[in-house]
């Protein structure tokens, strides 16, 4: 409710109570397992698939880059259902991804081991980059990308400043989409499900000129119909209604390759449902409720209690007529100029625009308690050079550039609290609100400059060993425009224009070490930087006061490791950040704002891992654990922060197992058979860790089951999604600061059976 990474009422201490001997029996079994298959393959069946990714901007072996960097290709997605990028936070360890209620289903929130940010308001950066073909995608609002026509996606963790376009603390991730090829081909694909779901994916590659100009063209659409009951009218809730389309053009000369595409993506639909959890009408801060509850009395309607907490979570008495809509459009020019033998320079031209809508219910019954619209105009402009060579015999690797970008936003937030109502009929849900209440107005319109130049150096001192080092300065200057304003016409903050900059300087160190070709050691020491902003959201009549920067040290150390031939994968990385002037609410003269409130000190590793037992069966896993300590807490931020609360979206553990096997039928096709389960510990939603704001640890569970004939010109699966059909929370958040100690939370999607139909030209 017109708020972000921040609670109004006192914290509470996050309850203990992980699953440790499911998590011990993960530990174990990731000594054994598998690190998700990418990109290009060696296709030997014998041994598992090489993992080619470009986390150094250069197409490297996955087990030759010193990062913690899990990547998927589009095949390994599929095979796990994964349809959007938030969709890949079950198999990824210390990564957590999910579309936010306070700024609809479709806005992502990713959080890499324990840093994120939460807030859809325009006024704060995304502390994870999130990158389209190269391109910065600048806002979270629409960030939960459909995977249309992927090739690999690459989950960076750590601090990604020295080679990507904007400074980031928490990570990167790169969405790369498949290039036109040069042989003419398609696909299509239908997948249909439960509750009336229909996917349609098609894409068509063509040469239009011989050996220089190739085409390519990725249409998809996802309808399905909605997993809850609104109970007021008895409609469903969280339905799909999605399409997204790619065109591109390579051209491939001598000396320059040149590719163009285009995209867009539209979402017309209403959110997931939000369900009344708890309801504590003893808080005193309840008070706004309790008066609310007497005024419907009056008039014969029920009040607002524990009666209007559901049965199924997944249904709701909210009768409030939630959206989540928008439009994307962009487009991007990438220039590979090969200057020499060991000379390039690349371009990266770019421009995006959002349109986007969110409506929410805060409180979760039939009646106009909290309720909240967000409109969202966003356009952006990007420009990157990357000038990437080898000097000294090959000895010397480098990537030097320079990145511009432009984002002009417009976000207008409406909330109305307490809105009167009257009885139009005699049934229990007759009635229309009136004038009244508080309504509360917020508009920003800000404009961001970003200017950075970067360089990274790679020396192989010998065979075996190598060292890294790499420099990064950055400045953004932002204006902001903003206004607030009680009711209609009462402005309490008149438009009012605020200008500042931040800039830093980012290093990074970094040594490898190859005892031989399938073992590599590597330690790196990094900084990460996220620029300040402007309290878009103060409720006072003072124009709006700026934050400072936040920023992190991060100390990492990792092995990457092949063994038996190339039949077992083992990586590990262990990390330390001292994350210093965390970004949270605090108070300002009563007004809860954005400042720099904490130092935090993270910690904790990941393990990712692969076996091919025997050709056609492979075992994977992966295990993740994240250790917290918040110190040097601000005195203001009370509403929001303590040195016992747990931080947003950070689970202590998180983990994945699966299990495929692929069975040659004897020159009669493929049978493939897969099974994946998913694992997260106590997660925390909002801060304080109010009551009910977060998930005890899950299991989820998911199997695939398919058939691919001689040719490989089709292929049919059958699958199932949370077998168990667990109930779990997704997001939840109590409103105690306004009056009504209630509790509203979403759930994830339920179980769901269908099929996938693929052919190929």
């Amino acid at each position: 409710m017109m708020r972000g990474q921040g609670g109004y009422g006192a914290a509470r201490r996050a309850q203990a109570g992980y699953r440790a001997i499911a998590i011990a029996t993960l530990g174990m079994a990731a000594g054994l397992s598998a690190a998700p298959v990418a990109a290009q393959s060696s296709g030997d069946d014998a041994q598992l698939s090489e993992i080619v990714v470009t986390a150094e901007r250069r197409e490297t072996r996955l087990q030759a880059t010193p990062i913690a960097v899990t990547a998927l290709s589009g095949a390994a997605m599929a095979e796990r259902g994964a349809t959007t990028v938030s969709d890949l936070a079950g198999t990824i360890p210390n990564f957590t991804g999910q579309a936010s209620p306070a700024g609809g289903d479709s806005s992502g929130q990713y959080f890499i081991r324990g840093v994120g940010q939460f807030d859809f308001i325009v006024t704060q950066e995304p502390s994870v980059g999130l990158y389209l073909d190269g391109v910065y995608v600048g806002r979270t609002a629409g960030a939960a990308l459909d995977l249309v026509n992927i090739e690999r996606v690459e989950v960076l963790r750590g601090p990604q400043g020295t080679l990507f376009g904007r400074n980031t603390t928490g990570g990167a991730i790169q969405v790369v989409t498949q290039k036109p090829a040069r042989e003419f081909g398609g696909s299509a694909e239908v997948t249909f499900g439960s509750r009336k779901r229909l996917d349609i994916r098609a894409s068509i590659n063509a040469p239009l000129i011989e050996d220089r100009l190739f085409a390519n063209v990725a249409v998809a659409s996802f309808d399905q119909e909605g997993y809850g009951r609104r109970l007021t009218t008895g409609e469903k809730v969280g339905e799909r209604d999605n399409i997204a389309g790619r065109a591109q053009l390579f051209y491939d000369g001598d000396d320059v390759d040149i590719r163009f595409a285009v995209d867009g993506s539209k979402r017309d639909v209403g959110p997931g449902q939000e369900s009344l959890i708890l309801v504590d009408l003893a808080n005193p801060a309840s008070a706004g409720v309790v008066a609310y509850n007497a005024s419907l009395q009056a008039m014969g309607f029920a009040p607002i209690g524990t009666n209007f907490i559901p049965k199924d979570p997944l249904d709701t008495y909210s009768a409030y007529p939630a959206k989540d809509n928008y439009e994307i459009y962009g487009g991007n020019l990438t220039v590979d100029w090969s200057i020499g033998p060991d000379l390039s320079l690349k371009s990266i031209s770019a421009y995006r625009n959002l349109k986007a809508q969110a409506s929410r219910d805060f409180d979760s019954t039939p009646y106009p308690l909290i309720q909240q619209a967000i409109d969202d105009d966003q356009s952006q402009i990007s420009q990157e050079l990357q000038l990437a060579g080898k000097a000294f015999d090959q000895r010397l690797q480098y990537v030097a550039g320079l990145f511009y970008y432009r984002e002009r936003a417009r976000q207008s937030q409406f909330a109305d609290l307490f809105v009167p109502i009257v009885r139009t009929g005699p049934g229990a849900y007759d009635f229309a609100p009136t004038a009244g209440g508080t309504a509360l107005r917020v508009f920003n319109n800000q404009t961001t400059k970003s200017y950075a130049a970067f360089a990274q150096l790679d020396y192989r001192l010998t065979d075996s060993f190598s060292l890294t080092a790499g420099l990064r300065y950055s400045r953004d200057e932002k204006d902001l425009i903003s206004s607030f304003g009680v009711g209609v016409f009462g402005n309490v903050r008149p438009p009012a224009k605020v200008t500042d900059s931040w800039s830093n300087l980012s290093p990074k160190v970094g040594v490898q070490y190859k005892p031989n070709d399938d073992v590599m050691l590597y330690a790196s020491l990094s900084r990460g930087f996220r620029s300040g902003g402007f309290n878009g959201r103060s409720f006072v009549p003072a124009p709006p006061t700026s934050f400072g920067n936040e920023t992190i040290w991060a100390y990492e150390a990792g092995l990457k490791s092949e063994w038996l031939d190339r039949r077992l994968r083992f990586n590990i990385a262990g990390f330390y950040y001292d994350y210093k002037d965390y970004q949270g609410s605090t108070l300002d003269n009563l007004a809860v704002v954005v400042g720099n409130i904490a130092n935090v000190a993270l910690s904790g590793f990941e393990i990712e891992s692969a076996a091919l037992l025997f050709p056609g069966f492979r075992l994977e896993a992966n295990l993740g654990y994240l250790h917290q300590n918040i110190k040097k807490v601000d005195p203001n931020a009370a509403v929001s922060i303590a040195p016992f609360t747990k931080l947003v979206n950070s689970p202590k553990w998180s983990g994945s197992l699966g299990a495929q096997y692929e069975a040659d039928l004897g020159g009669k096709g493929t049978l493939t058979v897969r099974g994946d389960a998913s694992y997260r510990s106590t997660i925390w939603f909002f801060l304080p860790n109010s009551p009910g704001e977060n998930q005890k640890s899950y299991w989820l569970y998911n199997g695939r089951i398919g058939y691919r004939e001689p040719g490989d010109k089709w292929e049919i699966q059958f699958y199932g999604l949370n077998l168990a059909n667990k109930r779990y929370k997704v997001f939840a958040e109590n409103e105690v600061g306004f009056g009504t100690a209630v509790t509203f939370a979403q759930y994830g999607r339920p179980r769901e059976f269908g099929l996938t139909v693929k052919a190929r030209l």
